[in-house]
């Protein structure tokens, strides 16, 4: 039909500063919006813990009314997230190592399995110590897609893996002054401060909600102020 659109949207992982509003753009979704109530992918104790980090944010519906986010849930069930601290970068990767590790053993599939990190230099890291430690490593890189047919561990940073599904994600290196990213919080007002910072606890919650079995988040030195 002429003018035939479909929209479906998720504010809370609007990761970008731009936050349209479809009314403004000309589009009439007023009494014919409806909610998506059923999560698919990840499990509902990961879709709880990673809501939770939202706590104190208001979204939109993409329109001019309020998501709370109280009316989804998911049909399966699993172990909440594994958080573990360590004292520096070097007793965390040997975790991941053995994780990952433990992890193929158990028949997981290396491609089915993504460390996340918050920039790109801790990816570029990752890739360095796990292949030399042995493990086939595969960076999912800007504005190329994830090529299933190169068997590897998939290691990507938090604005990449969106729109990204596996079985198991280990969010890597959430510490102080990365996640949230000191550089990425605009300090020019209280406002611009806050979208910022609720920019970065959306990243968060993109990233662990890529897992459809299992959720690690690691940290090291100093933790995150996001996960208390």
């Amino acid at each position: 039909h002429p003018n035939d659109i479909f929209i479906v949207g998720d504010a809370h992982q609007r990761i970008y500063r731009n936050h349209p509003t479809l009314s403004k753009c000309g589009i009439n979704v007023r009494g014919r919006s409806s909610i998506l109530k059923i999560n698919y992918r990840t499990t509902e104790e990961i879709r709880r813990y990673a809501f939770a980090l939202l706590n104190g944010i208001s979204f939109d519906d993409l329109d001019v009314d309020t998501d709370l986010g109280d009316k989804c849930q998911s049909l399966t069930h699993g172990e909440k997230p594994i958080i573990e601290k360590f004292k520096d970068a070097s007793a965390e990767f040997d975790y991941l190592l053995s994780e990952v590790i433990h992890l193929k053993s158990s028949g997981v599939a290396l491609t089915d399995i993504c460390i996340v990190a918050r920039t790109k230099k801790l990816v570029d890291d990752y890739i360095a110590q796990f292949t030399k430690a042995g493990i086939r490593s595969y960076a999912i890189k800007r504005n190329k897609g994830d090529d299933r047919s190169f068997d590897g561990l998939r290691i990507a940073t938090m604005h990449r893996v969106k729109g990204l599904e596996f079985k198991y994600v280990f969010v890597a290196a959430v510490n102080s002054r990365i996640v949230p990213l000191t550089s990425a919080i605009n300090k020019t007002d209280a406002v611009s401060e806050a979208e910022s910072i609720a920019s970065e606890k959306c990243l968060l919650y993109v990233a662990l909600t890529r897992a459809q079995k299992g959720a690690y988040i690691t940290s090291y030195g100093r933790t995150s102020e996001f996960l208390g």
